[in-house]
């Protein structure tokens, strides 16, 4: 099929519905055939989709794809969560990699991941990336607020990525507040959900781009257990 049946992306999270989520990792021939489609034919659940294939083989070029796609998508679809949690985490790549850098990237990025959760408070990609926010502003107080519900939602989820990105965010939590033991528990979680992912991907896929703009990644967690000691 389509989508890699291991991780069972879910069409209805694409389309809003984050109780039924399962983040993504997509079959390569499915992402290339949503890159050949026009942009104006794609919905918010295409391009929802299209950013989960971004964050694996992560683009300057796409990268400004996905963030025009997006805004106009909010405009017309503008009580899509989800769509608004991507669009969030993209300014934040603005920052991050200073990928085709615009203004106030970070409070463009608060602003769509406040959007994200204040349409639905159970959007766990949208307390994810406002808290990924909070980090960068070093907001660290709501950063920890902003964690922990993005790890409750996780929990209800079965998808090994979704926890492996709350645990390596909560383990960043615990350690800018030097809770060290409980900074190594997340981190340590974070590196078992590496493995876990990893087993789901073929000699070949493990040898892609994915592994190595992404789920490496997270193996550094490693040296970030390290620096916790």
């Amino acid at each position: 099929g389509g989508i890699h049946a291991a991780t069972r992306v879910g069409h209805r999270e694409a389309n809003g519905g984050t109780h039924a989520r399962f983040r993504a990792l997509p079959r390569r021939g499915f992402l290339d055939r949503h890159r050949r489609s026009a942009d104006d034919e794609l919905t918010a659940a295409d391009w929802v989709l299209r950013y989960y294939g971004y964050r694996m083989r992560l683009t300057p070029k796409e990268h400004a794809r996905l963030r025009d796609g997006l805004e106009q998508t909010v405009e017309r679809e503008p009580r899509h969560a989800v769509a608004w949690a991507c669009l969030s985490q993209l300014y934040g790549d603005e920052f991050r990699f200073r990928f085709n850098r615009r203004p106030d990237a970070l409070d463009r990025a608060l602003a769509a991941a406040r959007r994200s959760v204040d349409l639905e408070r159970t959007c766990q990609q949208g307390h994810q990336t406002l808290a990924q926010v909070h980090f960068f502003r070093r907001d660290t107080q709501a950063f920890r607020t902003a964690a922990e519900q993005a790890m409750a939602l996780a929990q209800s989820v079965d998808s090994p990525t979704v926890l492996l990105e709350a645990h390596h965010t909560l383990g960043r939590v615990q350690a800018a507040l030097k809770n060290r033991e409980e900074a190594l528990r997340h981190f340590r979680a974070a590196v078992e959900g590496v493995e876990t992912v990893r087993g789901f991907l073929s000699a070949g896929e493990q040898k892609s781009g994915f592994l190595g703009t992404n789920l490496e990644a997270y193996a550094q967690t490693d040296a970030e257990i390290e620096q916790a000691r």
